[in-house]
């Protein structure tokens, strides 16, 4: 087997392996006697796992004379020279971030997981021709997300797993997340992460990745990516994350828009562009395509709509089984949703003043938590939670100039993406709409490895 194909393989097994938490904490932080999640120091098994990838795929490419002499030649860095200088300039700045950061050692950290999503982007973005499998490991991670997710709301309690990052949590647990009715606390699904808002987001992007997959998919496939579907839905629904329903409704939304545009890529014209618009498309599909030439949209509307019958059968399933709890997630003067939304509230509070103290340079790139312990040294480890919104949480570490500087080279990714592949366009407006609820996205390695997997996915 040639190296190429161990990396791709090994890349297969990091994406479903992705969710998992298992890790060694190896700095724990503390404030006012409290486990500091944020400014402790973690490696996890799979970040060891994508390293073994990054060194394989950077002795690939190093062992091939063709890219040395590419390299060192005059022609390409009078090409690629603005770009080299470019580069330098962004580290230089990303290293003085750290050095004035609120806590350097946390935005070291941060950025040493920036460096590894950027790895990861790129490396995923170099799989060309294999995207389907790629996306089909991402997609059946979330499924077994879905499963445990199911299994953890029904068993009513979430059961400790050594060796997988799993945290014991009941619904008489203080410090659980749960919905509370006026006479019962139902623990909500947490998955394999910290919280359920991690699981509903997570589940979100999986679930509109596997709409795409379904939609170019045989028959018999179509079959099997609606099971799969319906158990990543039961998941997302019993995370009872409002803010991953909004994400996903909004990703459904776009993909309705898409097959309807008549300027987005075909989604049923595949075999007349040589399988460049979507990567996933099956050869033996290719006759199906060719017989629905005469309407190109008919037919993956129809095949949208099925789909998503089935979720809405779901959807009534679960609502009115467990009404209770649907109402009072949906009832803003409840105790917990009442606590819950003055929280959100009250970090936005907080965020405005860190921002106008630091909005040029930043508290340092995930160093927000560390500047409001310093900020409000009495608060307990509770309080001291970023942002639930990852722009105004980028904004107040990175400063405007990192903020600029983050945004613009994700726009420029998008734009590449678009340019060829605007299919990708629902999973992306899930992933932003994911951004404005909460902060895993940025502020956990998790997240971060989500963010850029993305990216790269839609880059295939």
């Amino acid at each position: 087997m040639s190296l190429k194909r161990v990396i791709y393989f090994l890349l297969l097994l990091f994406l479903f392996l992705l969710p998992w938490q298992a890790r060694v904490v190896y700095a724990p932080a503390f404030i006012n006697g409290q486990f500091w999640e944020y400014g402790s120091g973690s490696w996890y098994a799979t970040e060891a796992f994508l390293w073994v990838i990054i060194l394989l795929s950077a002795l690939d490419r190093f062992r091939q004379k063709s890219f040395w002499a590419l390299v060192t030649s005059r022609e390409h860095f009078q090409q690629h020279w603005p770009q080299l200088f470019f580069l330098v300039g962004v580290l230089l700045y990303a290293l003085w971030q750290i050095l004035r950061s609120t806590s350097p050692t946390i935005s070291y950290q941060w950025l040493f997981h920036l460096l590894e999503g950027l790895c990861l982007l790129i490396i995923i973005a170099e799989q060309k021709g294999d995207g389907r499998g790629l996306l089909v490991a991402f997609w059946a991670g979330g499924v077994g997300q879905g499963i445990l997710g199911a299994w953890q709301f029904f068993s009513q309690a979430v059961t400790h797993i050594p060796g997988f990052g799993i945290a014991p949590q009941t619904a008489a647990r203080i410090g659980s997340f749960v919905v509370e009715t006026s006479t019962e606390r139902w623990l909500r699904a947490y998955g394999s992460f910290g919280s359920p808002n991690i699981l509903g987001g997570y589940l979100a992007l999986v679930f509109i990745i596997g709409l795409l997959l379904y939609l170019k998919s045989t028959l018999r496939q179509k079959v099997f990516f609606t099971a799969g579907q319906m158990v990543v839905l039961t998941g997302l629904v019993l995370s009872f994350s409002r803010g991953a329903w909004v994400a996903a409704l909004t990703g459904v939304a776009v993909a309705v828009a898409v097959v309807l545009s008549k300027a987005p890529a075909r989604l049923n014209d595949i075999s007349r562009s040589g399988g460049k618009d979507l990567p996933f498309t099956p050869l033996n599909d290719r006759s199906k395509a060719q017989a629905e030439d005469s309407s190109p949209h008919k037919g993956a509307l129809n095949d949208i709509l099925k789909q998503l019958f089935f979720c809405l059968l779901i959807i009534l399933t679960l609502f009115f089984t467990l009404h209770p709890l649907f109402a009072t997630r949906f009832t803003p003067s409840t105790r917990l949703e009442a606590r819950s939304l003055e929280e959100r509230a009250g970090q936005y509070r907080d965020a405005l003043p860190l921002i106008r103290e630091h909005w040029f340079m930043g508290a340092g790139p995930g160093a927000y938590t560390a500047a409001l312990a310093k900020k409000h040294p009495s608060w307990p480890v509770w309080n001291i939670q970023p942002a639930h919104n990852i722009y105004l949480l980028l904004f107040a570490e990175l400063g405007v100039v990192g903020f600029v500087l983050f945004f613009w080279w994700c726009v420029f990714v998008v734009r590449r993406t678009l340019g060829q592949r605007r299919y990708w366009l629902p999973v992306l407006f899930t992933l932003a709409a994911l951004g404005l609820f909460d902060h895993w996205l940025m502020s956990l390695y998790v997240g971060a490895m989500v963010w850029w997997a993305i990216f790269g996915l839609g880059l295939l």
